[in-house]
């Protein structure tokens, strides 16, 4: 069965298509390492098997394309190859200057259309198997088409339909479970339908089939299903689980009025085939494309990152590839503004705004016309010094008595006028001393200046690192020569704002 085909030119990856799950985008990743000395140096005319645990590649050069198929392992070379040979002719015929085609025109539906072809000429085959009398050829009359045909005298076969792919339907007419033909019937099986009756088995005939798919086509899929389960409880299924040892397997009815659709989805599910894409994914990506349109970029990335984890889900690399371009264009040009935003801060230079800017003004005087001139020594200006008075030109001060009792207290006590602790009394005097202005310093050196001014300026809709912050605030306070206050940083703020928006 044709899983997987990816078109390769030289060293990309131009075209892809699934029908079945394979290998997803990081394993296509794998696949080009391995093949690295094909894509460098092409061998035409000559077509390439690697076998794998689960799958096998097949891939054939021509010019600089690489053509690989995924398929089954039990498919074999020789019927591969002739396959591979008529994708490559078409291909070429569709588009004859590959170098010049933009690569959504590989998708076109004529190309597509013969890719079905293809995949309804290779014949995946389903065969059902299993005792006599299971329902086997229930089955088969619920899943065919109309048109049948005769496989010599011991089967009959047609067509059977999921979604765009075709499979060859198998049934055994013969009443025999023991067969010699039972091995012949189930060979190249891309899948094995192994059916019984859980109301009435045989253990032994059951472990006959088994033996027959392990020793015949074991690369084929297989699915046990147990059918009439409604002819029988809970208690006796879970019996024949424990009698049969076969592992897990499915049960149903083919009399349900919904079996046809369970069958089909259960075949699905044993192949591998690819699914529909979610019902919302058209409003997925019409979401991505608003938010990208609005000027929303991180939701449009995060948006677009959504999408091709859904499309790796389904293995449409289709999409994976379109908006995983969707998704480095927004990246690349983020990181883009944000090396400008980076370039501008560092030639950023402080200017003091015009309300505080001083000015100096300087005025000279005119030099006497003739005669020599006379050297002044410049006066330079008062530093912050206190002027100390010469030695001997103090005024002396009546400094004032720090003693608790008078002179006249003194002699009281010693003439002993105070017999008792209560004749001592102390009479309080407060002295109002002169009020003085208070004067609050809004200086404040707080290392969290560059903080602040970081989150003023983001406060704006802009951003600057704590760095270039910090060097803004060590050039600010050099132009004022004095420290800095909050009103300072916010003017700062407001200066680097307009700045950027000039």
């Amino acid at each position: 069965m044709l899983r997987q085909l990816h078109v390769f030119l030289k060293n990309d990856l131009i075209f892809t298509h699934t029908y079945a799950k394979a290998v997803g985008d990081e394993e296509v990743g794998n696949i080009k390492k391995i093949l690295k000395s094909f894509l460098e140096i092409p061998m035409p005319g000559k077509t390439f098997r690697l076998p794998g645990s689960n799958y096998q590649i097949f891939h054939r050069a021509k010019d600089n394309l690489i053509f690989v198929f995924i398929t089954d392992l039990i498919d074999n070379k020789e019927y591969i190859e002739n396959i591979l040979i008529q994708t490559i002719d078409k291909f070429q015929i569709l588009f004859p200057k590959i170098d010049s085609i933009d690569r959504s025109g590989l998708y076109s539906d004529e190309f597509l259309n013969f890719l079905n072809k293809i995949q309804h000429k290779m014949h995946s085959k389903i065969a059902i198997m299993g005792p006599y009398n299971s329902g086997k050829t229930h089955l088969y009359n619920m899943l065919k088409d109309d048109e049948e045909r005769e496989i010599a005298d011991f089967a009959k076969a047609s067509s059977f339909k999921i979604n765009q792919l075709q499979f060859d339907l198998w049934d055994f007419q013969l009443p025999e479970n023991y067969h010699g033909l039972w091995s012949k019937f189930i060979k190249g099986a891309d899948l094995i339908l192994l059916l019984f009756d859980l109301s009435n088995f045989n253990l032994k005939i059951i472990e006959h089939f088994l033996q027959l798919y392990n020793q015949e086509s074991n690369l084929s899929k297989l699915l046990i299903i147990g059918n009439k389960s409604d002819l029988v409880n809970k208690d006796e299924i879970k019996l024949s689980s424990n009698l049969l040892k076969i592992g897990e397997y499915q049960t149903l009815s083919l009399t349900q009025t919904n079996a046809k659709q369970k069958i089909v989805d259960l075949i699905s599910c044993s192949l591998g085939l690819k699914k529909e894409l979610p019902e919302n994914f058209e409003e997925l990506i019409k979401e991505a494309e608003r938010f990208e349109k609005d000027g929303n970029d991180v939701m449009a990335i995060a948006k677009y990152k959504e999408l091709i984890k859904i499309s790796n889900e389904y293995q449409d690399f289709y999409y994976i590839s379109k908006f995983k371009d969707s998704k480095d264009r927004l990246i690349d040009k983020l990181e883009k503004e944000k090396e400008l935003r980076k370039k501008q801060g560092s030639k950023l230079k402080f200017e003091i705004p015009d309300q505080i800017k001083f000015q100096q003004k300087v005025s000279v005087k005119p030099l006497p016309s003739d005669g020599p001139q006379e050297l002044v020594k410049p006066v330079l200006p008062k530093k912050g010094f206190i002027e100390m008075p010469l030695e001997g030109t103090y005024k002396k001060k009546k400094v004032e008595s720090l003693t608790l009792f008078t002179p006249e207290d003194k002699q009281a006590a010693e003439r002993k006028e105070f017999s008792e602790p209560e004749d001592l009394s102390l009479e309080r005097k407060f002295i109002p001393k002169e009020d003085k202005e208070l004067h609050i310093e809004k200086e404040i050196t707080s290392p969290d200046f560059p903080k602040r001014l970081q989150s003023l300026i983001e406060k704006y809709g802009s951003t600057l690192s704590l760095k270039l912050c910090e060097h803004l605030l060590n050039e600010l306070k050099k132009t004022l020569a004095r420290p800095l206050t909050y009103e300072d940083i916010e003017t700062a703020a407001r200066i680097f704002i307009n700045q950027e928006n000039m």
